[in-house]
């Protein structure tokens, strides 16, 4: 038996102390850090040695963010500078500027503006400086909806080469929200500076995360107001971040949510008190979280909500139903006939759903918590944030942490079910990858623990027998039965209706495999079922040569190629859900052949019981068998421990890929 070991300490992703100097790498630009004259280096560099692959590189960046009165009310002002150089003519498109920002339709609401915008764009010609500023031509506004504008604008003459700046000041009037800072971006970044100002009567908390370094200091100081032309006076803390040779993210197939790795610095305001007016308290505790929850007219409201399908639930007879399950799932296939999902999660329902038809998860889910209540079964809600929007901050709680929710509904004999209605090619503890969060909040029930690893409720179990048979001219033709169960059934009926069609799909199994399909059958595909089976008919036609036949066992090859190609891996590696899939090969042989060669049986595991890879074969009268086992516990990988994850799947792959052949006796 193999193993493969891996250091599982996973990385700190908290604030980091150690300094290093800023020139601590050589053949990089020297940089001004200072707008409006940018150095030799930087206007005649024509690669980026930290990253040669970069389409363009950000010189300097720097974002000041300090309070500020205006027309007697508290606004936060962002004064943005940055630098980039354009090093490949597919960089050119970072000439083209888009900011966001809040500014309503309907007048009396909290506002944002943008003014002091600046751009200029610098070439060498002729061995001479040439500066090209923006005019007010190019910069437009355009409207996003009825609560966001998009200021846009186009730096001129930029081309490979060219190296552009750009400065403006944004004005919030949301003055206890404090945008996200973001030290990385999808090119690298050389110098970046992040300066946060706030006065003593507003408390946040404020958090460094992602897996690269950044300078830090905290300090108080003096500040001052000016209103009605009087100083108004407090106290100041001023954090400073700042990043020096920062490489570039991107996200792949493996990452659920890149901003979960970005180095940045996030704020959660605590509490506000200013001078003369009482203090403010917000989120202390997870419970309170929930209680604002509750107490939501679109969220609490709709728990008290009386049943609106209870007519149509009496006259399906699902109340006449005894065992919980059965209650549960003619509920679900009652409300799924009657509301499509309209392909939206959110917290919280619109009013129209059952009217139109249609409706987002939250409708859905809160209709099944009514309906399902109506029936003496106490649902509740789960909390949770999706993992494509990344992982819940729980070094402190707040009102951000969640966007979606998910029914629990308890089965007896302490047993519960967890279930989104919108997931109609899931079952009960089937749910989107998206979904299966290791941090969800149960609202409701009677567990002692409150928070929830729903990674756990379940995994995708596939189960595949091959009965076939092999001529003397290396011909195969027999059977493939395969049982799709629980995450896997879900993840197969997703690629199925992806497909075209269905001539499409088998002719993807055909070519995939080189085989020819004489008959395909599919059970449960369409239905809330815990359960896809395929059935295929099939011949495959093998070398067969001077007495020799060739074949791989396994026909149906479960993996041809390792997923983890590259030799290291800063990113972790995230997989959809947890999995097993066995594989039983029964494969009678030509009358008068022997097995001359065999695959070699093995065992591979990862360290932990990560997972496991197990390969038995052996003669039984005329009959090959052949058993495949294939196990995935773990779906978090460290960067430590991704050399392992890739030593196994190479190992698995390879052994994979060893030959049967069969010898004609003399």
């Amino acid at each position: 038996m193999k193993t493969f070991t891996m250091n599982i300490s996973r990385m700190s992703i908290g604030l980091i102390y150690a300094l290093f100097p800023l020139f601590s790498l050589a053949n990089v630009p020297a940089v001004n850090l200072k707008m409006g004259n940018p150095t030799q280096e930087e206007l005649t560099m024509t690669s980026y040695d930290l990253d040669l692959e970069a389409k363009a590189v950000i010189l300097y960046n720097e974002q000041d963010v300090y309070y500020d009165i205006v027309d007697d009310k508290f606004v936060i002002i962002y004064d943005v500078k940055k630098r980039i150089k354009i090093l490949k003519s597919e960089g050119t498109d970072l000439a083209n500027v888009t900011i966001p920002y809040v500014n309503h339709v309907e007048n009396g609401k909290l506002q944002e503006e943008i003014f002091g915008l600046k751009a200029i764009s610098y070439n060498m010609e002729s061995g001479e400086v040439v500066k090209t500023k923006m005019n007010n031509s190019q910069v437009f506004d355009e409207r996003l909806d009825n609560d966001h504008m998009l200021k846009k604008f186009t730096i001129p003459q930029v081309k490979e080469g060219t190296v552009i700046e750009y400065e403006y000041k944004l004005q919030s009037e949301y003055y206890y929200d404090i945008n996200e800072w973001y030290a990385q971006t999808t090119i690298p970044t050389y110098y970046t500076s992040y300066q946060l100002t706030i006065p003593e009567w507003f408390s946040f908390y404020v958090e460094q995360t992602g897996w690269e370094h950044l300078e830090n200091q905290r300090r108080d100081r003096d500040y001052k107001f000016s209103i009605h032309g009087q100083l108004l006076q407090c106290v100041a803390t001023e954090y400073t971040f700042i990043g020096k040779q920062l490489p570039a993210i991107h996200s792949d197939g493996f990452i659920w949510c890149v901003g979960d790795y970005i180095t940045k610095v996030t704020t959660e305001l605590s509490q506000v008190h200013v001078p003369n007016s009482f203090a403010k308290i917000f989120t202390l505790s997870w419970d309170d979280v929930v209680k604002s929850f509750l107490e939501e007219r679109d969220f609490g409201g709709r728990l008290k909500r009386k049943n609106p399908l209870k007519e149509e639930m009496t006259a399906a007879g699902i109340d006449q139903l005894s065992d919980p399950q059965e209650k549960i799932l003619a509920t679900i296939r009652l409300l799924q006939s009657r509301v499509r999902w309209n392909g939206k999660y959110s917290l919280f329902a619109s009013n129209q759903a059952l009217k139109d038809g249609i409706g987002n998860n939250a409708d859905m889910n809160f209709l099944l918590i009514q309906m399902l209540k109506d029936e003496g079964i106490e649902a509740f809600p789960v909390l949770l944030r999706r993992r494509d929007t990344g992982r819940i901050p729980l070094t402190h709680p707040t009102l951000q942490a969640f966007n979606t929710f998910i029914v629990a509904a308890p089965l007896g004999d302490k047993q519960v079910a967890y279930i989104d209605p919108s997931a109609v090619n899931g079952y009960l503890n089937v749910l989107p990858s998206r979904l299966l969060v290791e941090s969800a909040y149960c609202i409701g029930g009677t567990a002692e623990e409150k928070w929830l690893n729903l990674q756990r409720i379940n995994k995708g179990r596939t189960t595949t027998i091959i009965d076939a048979q092999v001529t003397s001219d290396g011909v195969i033709s027999g059977k493939v039965s395969t049982s799709h169960i629980q995450n896997s059934a879900l993840s197969f009926r997703e690629d199925f209706k992806a497909s075209k069609d269905s001539v499409t799909f088998v002719n993807s199994i055909a070519d995939e495999n080189d085989i020819q399909i004489l008959s395909y059958q599919l059970e449960g595909h369409h239905d809330f079922l815990p359960k896809v089976i395929e059935t295929t008919m099939f011949k495959k036609q093998v070398d067969a040569t001077n007495g020799h036949i060739y074949l791989n066992p396994l026909i149906f090859i479960p993996m041809k190629e390792s997923p983890f190609t590259d030799t290291e891996r800063k990113l972790p590696v995230e997989l959809p859900f947890a999995q097993t899939e066995n594989i039983n090969v029964r494969l009678t042989l030509p009358e008068g052949y022997v097995v001359e060669e065999k695959p070699n049986d093995f065992i591979v595991r990862l360290e932990n019981d990560g997972g496991m890879c197990r390969v038995l074969s052996g003669m039984q009268d005329d009959v090959f068998n052949l058993q495949f086992t294939f196990t995935l516990n773990q779906i978090y990988f460290s960067p430590e421990e991704y050399a392992g994850l890739k030593d196994f799947f190479d190992y698995v792959v390879q052994h994979l890929g060893e030959m049967l052949i069969l010898k004609k006796e003399s």
